[in-house]
């Protein structure tokens, strides 16, 4: 490779760093995120990943074609563009959707939100749900109807206040 060659990905490797230095980031911040609601929720006993597949190919197709494509046109050094591909693509498979949901032995959660049974503001047994507000809002978490019994009991014992008045 001549200088100016070489000069040319020395300066593409430069304007990669911020983004590659964001992405690395936001992985270790997902990651750290991630960590925190699984100790809130205990181990997971029932868990909904709705259109996980379906989200993340459609986050990280174009990822990979674009980055396919710089690198067949040879318009970026490989190594400065692994440096971005890669925690994006981890980040991508590491997240949860902000529907994801999670009933644990010791707790809930949305996506990134996680509470311990004892902080719920309100909850109640519906259908195949546990449903409880998280912000104001109602949301749920899955908990088949069969062992409504025992997570009631578990429930009334951790945060029997919280239980809402409101019936199906």
């Amino acid at each position: 490779m001549d200088k100016a060659a070489t000069d040319l990905d020395a300066q593409l490797s430069a304007a990669l760093f911020v983004p590659s230095a964001i992405a690395w980031l936001a992985l270790l911040a997902g990651l750290v995120l991630r960590a925190r609601a699984r100790s809130t929720t205990g181990p997971a006993r029932h868990v909904d990943l709705p259109r996980r597949i379906s989200r993340r190919l459609v986050l990280a197709v174009p990822l990979v074609a674009v980055a396919g494509w710089a690198l067949q046109a040879q318009l970026l050094p490989a190594t400065a563009l692994l440096l971005v591909v890669v925690p994006v693509s981890c980040l991508v498979a590491a997240t949860p959707g902000r529907l994801d949901a999670v009933l644990g032995a010791q707790g809930v959660a949305r996506g990134f939100e996680a509470r311990r049974f004892e902080d719920l503001e309100e909850w109640r047994l519906t259908g195949d749900h546990l449903r409880w507000k998280l912000h104001g809002e109602w949301t749920s978490s899955p908990c088949p109807s069969a062992e409504h019994a025992e997570w009631r009991s578990l429930l009334e014992a951790r945060c029997g206040a919280a239980e809402s008045r409101f019936r199906d």
